[in-house]
């Protein structure tokens, strides 16, 4: 599992054969929608529409809706578009101070921030079935989003541009994992 929070307007040829590598190799990769508040496609979140593995996360603030704007800029918020494949909370997320590792009191937001919660779900996934493919996770990750959370007028039913399945879910996303059969040893 790899957890990525940057991004660029441009596709490249080398980032895309890197995707096809980690794919064919069963590596899942979640990756940042970015923070513009536009549908600009930025990769390698935009690999999502050609790679099974990809997980392209946009961000929730505390009330479940797309953040629009993070706390730290009126113009920012999560990006969105149809390489959208989930979002996660990302507003006023807490952390260690990189000055002290026991100084929690510093927050942040962004997609970069709900990205590696995505990843901790899929790596709390494979911890318990390490024989799921990255297609198979990344369609328990969008199968147990749960759907309609956040503004009305954004998180329409079904796949929309802007929450796309939904706002991921830990508990469900593992019940689904632990209920698959798993193979004999």
């Amino acid at each position: 599992v790899i957890s990525m929070s940057i991004g660029g307007i441009g596709a490249s040829d080398l980032l895309s054969d890197a995707m096809q590598y980690m794919n064919i190799n069963n590596v899942v990769f979640t990756v940042c929608m970015m923070n513009f508040n536009t549908n600009d496609i930025y990769y390698p979140a935009g690999y999502s529409l050609s790679y099974p593995n990809i997980i392209a996360v946009g961000a929730t603030n505390p009330d479940d809706q797309r953040t629009a704007p993070f706390f730290w800029s009126n113009t920012s918020g999560s990006c969105y578009g149809n390489h959208i494949n989930v979002v996660a909370p990302g507003n006023f997320i807490y952390g260690l101070n990189h000055i002290s590792n026991t100084n929690s009191a510093s927050y942040w937001g962004g997609t970069s921030q709900a990205t590696p919660l995505v990843a901790s779900i899929v790596s709390l996934m494979l911890s318990h079935n390490p024989n799921l493919n990255p297609t198979q996770v990344r369609q328990i990750i969008q199968n147990t989003a749960q759907d309609q959370v956040g503004n009305p007028t954004e998180d329409v039913a079904g796949f929309d541009q802007y929450m796309g399945y939904g706002r991921v879910n830990a508990f469900a996303a593992l019940q689904q994992t632990l209920s698959l059969d798993k193979p004999d040893s």
